[in-house]
């Protein structure tokens, strides 16, 4: 017999309402066949209209227990985050709602495998016996045994604690016994400008331990992910198998991202109107600004400016007038000039954007976030470069940005040695080129090659590698 879990479920439409009379403003009739009984509800809302404006999500993640009842405790937790913080991107919610979910599997299994049930709610003298403490050790012994990332542990860890501060504070449990204890310590780190500083944190001892060591012989940065950035054969290979390629569009997209540093949303998020100025022969670079304002998404919507090759710059102008794009943009609905550059031979987007996601009068079983380029990867790109390498071969379009990253940190550092600039002033450059938030995370360019030397191939193969590049920007071919 199949063991049925709890899990998490995506609405495409959820609207915020609560129980009313029948004669109050704004009621709606809505009857129970099963109960055959009727009542009344009505949408809350909010502003100074008096409620016209709604509390309307889509793809709205919620929890259902292992007996397909709605999880109350959890998913009024989920509506109060959404509700208070009214992101327009609901992908963090979800992250947010999986690692519930996963919390609440825990609870179902262990109270079909042991003869000490466990409630969510209920927290015994014995510290081992109380949920918080038990779904830690779970955690701990899934990173011990290599089956669990300690950055994924750490994570749920937290959250699972976020969510018991919030019900604690609503009153939806009252713990007997307290399900952590706290304590407050200094955190020292390096500001903005690489100062040393420092700030108070408070932290229990459900932390998650993990032992975090330097790997010299590692081929990732730790980027807003583990990024590989690609050897010089490899970016050679994949250029190569992209201008081969019949798909235009993919074709640019890497070129974006391997030129750019741009991360996938952001690609796949541009308007043609980014790309409407006449630009003078003169120029070697363009800049464009993308995040709040500009309608291209960008990650935790950080306003950025990307620095693009004008030759690049150019080839999008060309592709935009082409025959094929103007094909694909009227299949669509919008033909203006804050259109997707990018569409699918359907007309559609390849990423629907945060603004046209809020926007839509419709809701879609399932949102658009770049599907169609990892496909493309996995199908096209990877086997083809793997044969072209005789050897195993994977990437992700992310990786491009590392790729970026490393291709102008090498190139800073040259100036270094030369003596042309500081330390200091190639990390700022490379810093404000990847729009990192602190010099740490550009420090991990930095010190990339001293960690794995030998990592990229010769000179010679990165010189060809940018040959290849450099006579693709030549001609009128997109």
């Amino acid at each position: 017999m199949r063991v049925k879990h709890s899990y998490r479920l995506v609405l495409p439409e959820f609207a915020l309402t609560e129980l009313c009379l029948a004669h109050d403003a704004g009621a709606i009739a809505h009857s129970i066949p099963l109960k055959s009984t009727m009542y009344h509800y009505r949408e809350f809302g909010y502003g100074e209209s008096g409620g016209t404006n709604r509390f309307q999500y889509k793809h709205f993640p919620v929890i259902v227990s292992s007996s397909g009842a709605p999880w109350h405790e959890v998913n009024l937790y989920l509506i109060a985050l959404v509700t208070q913080e009214w992101k327009l991107d609901m992908s963090t919610y979800h992250s947010i709602a999986g690692d519930l979910a996963a919390f609440r599997r825990f609870l179902d299994e262990e109270n079909q495998s042991s003869d000490r049930p466990m409630a969510f709610d209920c927290f015994p003298q014995s510290k081992n016996l109380r949920p918080t403490y038990r779904f830690r050790a779970h955690l701990q012994n899934l990173v011990n045994c290599g089956e669990l990332k300690p950055s994924t542990a750490k994570r749920r860890m937290r959250r699972i604690i976020s969510l018991y501060r919030w019900c604690i504070e609503e009153k939806l449990v009252r713990p007997d016994y307290p399900p952590w204890i706290e304590k407050t310590i200094q955190v020292h780190y390096k500001d903005s400008k690489g100062l040393p500083t420092s700030k108070t944190c408070i932290t229990t001892d459900l932390k998650i331990i993990a032992a975090e060591s330097a790997d010299p012989y590692s081929q990732t940065i730790n980027d807003g992910g583990r990024l590989r950035p690609l050897p010089a054969d490899e970016q050679i290979a994949l250029v190569e198998v992209l201008i081969a390629s019949a798909n235009i569009e993919m074709r640019l997209i890497h070129l974006i991202a391997l030129l750019t540093g741009a991360r996938t949303q952001t690609i796949l998020t541009m308007r043609i109107r980014d790309f409407s100025k006449d630009i003078p022969t003169s120029i070697s670079e363009v800049r464009i600004p993308v995040g709040p304002g500009t309608l291209v998404d960008t990650k935790r919507n950080k306003k950025i400016i990307l620095h693009m090759p004008a030759w690049l710059y150019r080839k999008l102008q060309l592709y935009i007038r082409s025959e094929r794009a103007e094909t694909r943009r009227e299949k669509s609905v919008d033909q203006t000039e804050t259109q997707y550059i990018f569409l699918t031979n359907r007309g559609t987007p390849y990423y629907e954007s945060k603004v046209a996601a809020a926007a839509s009068p419709h809701a879609k079983r399932h949102k658009k976030v770049g599907q169609t380029a990892r496909e493309f990867i996995r199908a096209q790109t990877i086997p083809k470069v793997s044969q072209k390498l005789n050897r195993d071969f994977s990437y992700s379009l992310h990786d491009l940005r590392a790729t970026y990253g490393m291709n102008k940190t090498d190139i800073q550092m040259e100036r270094v040695q030369r003596g042309e600039i500081t330390l200091h002033q190639a990390r700022m450059i490379v810093m404000g080129l990847m729009g990192h938030d602190s010099p740490e995370q550009t420090d991990r360019y930095l010190n990339f090659r001293s960690y794995r030397a030998g990592i990229l191939a010769a000179q010679e193969q990165h010189e060809a590698h940018l040959n290849v590049i450099s006579g693709y920007s030549q001609g009128d071919k997109i």
